[in-house]
């Protein structure tokens, strides 16, 4: 019975941060909507790198970009594991990488058109979808851990120590990372696909 309602408890959790990173994408595509010309137009020119760069195949820089960049969150939401109140960090960072993904695919669907979303969003939604949802599964361990870890500090009873949960926390964070490399692998994969076409 006490597995059965931890487990729904951690879907609960893993469902919220899913959200998360959901609701920064609508946001994402609401605040690309509403910027001024000029501002959408700078944010275009740093985009076009985005663009360029697949259609020059330059497929190192792609996976070091892509794999820089999960990177990046990860670890922030690996450091959020480690603060008593780290749940603030961890949702932050869904969201800014979810804002991030909404304005990625709006500045697709304005260049690109109603025609061509689909093949462009086949080269980066899979990418996408795969690190948000390894994303949300870090920050879900890092809220674990940080609430292990306000309970620690607080207790009376600190002789045990953390020592086993922050091994188990650091190598799922590895196999993350490994999920976070298989996605960059990924990401330039369809970009290739999406030049041949």
């Amino acid at each position: 019975m006490h597995i059965r309602k931890k487990l729904s408890i951690s879907a609960k959790m893993y469902g919220s941060m899913l959200a998360v990173i959901l609701l920064g994408a609508a946001v994402g595509s609401i605040i690309y909507g509403a910027m001024e010309q000029s501002f959408a137009q700078r944010l275009e020119k740093l985009g076009s790198g985005f663009v360029l760069l697949r259609s020059e195949q330059r497929f190192s820089l792609i996976l070091l970009r892509t794999l820089s960049s999960s990177t990046l969150f990860l670890f922030v939401i690996f450091l959020s594991g480690f603060c008593p109140v780290g749940h603030l960090m961890s949702a932050a960072a869904l969201g800014v990488r979810g804002i991030g993904m909404g304005v990625m695919l709006s500045q697709l669907y304005l260049h690109s058109g109603a025609k061509a979303i689909a093949v462009c969003t086949a080269g980066s939604l899979p990418n996408a979808i795969i690190s948000s949802a390894a994303l949300a599964l870090a920050a879900r361990e890092a809220v674990c851990l940080s609430n292990t870890y306000a309970l620690f500090t607080l207790s009376d009873r600190q002789e045990q120590g953390l020592k086993e949960q922050v091994k188990l926390y650091c190598t799922k964070f590895a196999v993350l990372e490994a999920v976070m490399a298989l996605c960059a692998g990924l990401d330039c994969l369809s970009a290739l696909l999406i030049n041949k076409l």
